[in-house]
């Protein structure tokens, strides 16, 4: 079995409820992006950028304006870096395009446009655990993935084709016809976010999270790999 008819097999067969909320995880992300903008006096694009720029210290899930607003102003608890924090700031006054790098911050660059665009087919958001769900490799948070820069001959331009490959594949269904890979992503990173809050891997055994989840598969069996 190729990766690509993992990744086809591995977002058909998720949980009917999974598959609805990856459909729509972008166009939701896109309302509360609005919500946000009308909060703070922005515009949408701004705020867009401000959530794909601390998107990482927020595991990737629509939170509330209120938690936001508190990173934005240093009193949320949330651990952050400064420099994540500078970018979230900065797009309260400038274009996200002028903040965000879509070479050194690949992953943020694309979140930021689907969220802002989300039937804008340019860009797929690869992060850690779409990283992981490729590989079929749960990993540490803080391993390598190699997905840091992106651009022409990089694994995450490579990662983009596959999710492309992966969303061909499965438009021949009749039921995800319309599928695009920024819909891939988003149902393959649900399903594989439900798969890591199970109890039990795949063999029976006890699911280990966080630092600890090392060589544990989202599939049984672990196909070829590909990089």
């Amino acid at each position: 079995m190729t990766t690509v008819e993992r990744m086809a097999r591995f977002v058909a067969d998720a949980p009917d409820d999974v598959i609805e909320q990856g459909l729509g995880w972008y166009g939701d992300a896109n309302r509360f992006a609005r919500s946000l903008a009308k909060d703070l006096g922005i515009s949408p694009k701004q705020a867009a950028g401000i959530l794909a720029a601390v998107s990482p210290q927020l595991d990737a899930e629509i939170n509330l304006s209120s938690t936001v607003t508190a990173i934005l102003d240093g009193t949320s608890t949330v651990a952050m870096t400064g420099r994540q924090r500078t970018k979230a700031l900065a797009c309260l006054t400038l274009d996200p395009t002028q903040v965000l790098n879509p070479v050194t911050g690949p992953k943020t660059w694309a979140f930021f446009w689907n969220i802002y665009a989300p039937t804008l087919r340019e860009h797929v958001t690869i992060d850690g655990r779409y990283a992981d769900i490729i590989e079929n490799e749960m990993r540490p948070w803080r391993a390598y993935r190699g997905i840091d820069t992106g651009g022409p001959g990089t694994k995450y331009e490579r990662y983009e084709h596959l999710t492309e490959d992966v969303a061909r594949c499965l438009r021949r269904q009749s039921r995800f016809k319309t599928l695009t890979a920024v819909q891939v992503q988003a149902i393959a990173w649900c399903h594989g976010k439900q798969i890591e809050m199970t109890g039990v891997t795949c063999r029976g055994t006890p699911r280990r999270q966080g630092v600890f989840r090392r060589g544990q598969t989202y599939t049984q069996p672990q196909p070829e790999r590909t990089t």
